[in-house]
């Protein structure tokens, strides 16, 4: 399916209560704000056949789930297998969500410096899960 398919049919799903006109409005904002409109039409894929790219497909992932506009949504490794600069685009669309007055909260192992920077609170945790700051 396509990337807006793949929207469609998870808002439909979730979201039985809206009527077709307020589904097409959600698609199109969940499109601009997770910058995945040159993508709406591109076949999302599989493993083994790939069109997306990497950051497009975890965008494409976490706005699936924002769709259904949770108040905290837990991420484990957002930004593993990404580049530099798709990494930190993954983390600027996480923290817009804080802004939006979600809770987020990510798992990340070696985070570089800028994205480490953009976090509002951190714990960081030594072998073992203990606390170390």
């Amino acid at each position: 399916m396509s990337v807006y398919e793949n929207l469609y049919f998870n808002t439909r799903l979730c979201g039985s209560d809206y009527e077709e006109g307020q589904i097409h409005a959600l698609i199109e904002e969940a499109l601009l704000d997770f910058d995945l409109q040159e993508a709406r039409d591109l076949k999302v894929g599989d493993a083994f056949a790939t069109i997306l790219s990497g950051g497009q497909r975890k965008r494409l992932n976490i706005a699936l789930e924002l769709i259904r506009e949770p108040s905290i949504l837990l991420v484990d490794e957002p930004t593993s297998g990404l580049s530099s600069a798709d990494s930190e685009n993954v983390i600027s669309l996480l923290k817009r969500q804080t802004i939006k007055g979600k809770l987020v909260i990510a798992n990340i192992h070696q985070p570089s410096s800028d994205v480490f920077k953009m976090f509002d609170k951190l714990l960081v945790m030594d072998q073992g899960g203990r606390v170390i700051y």
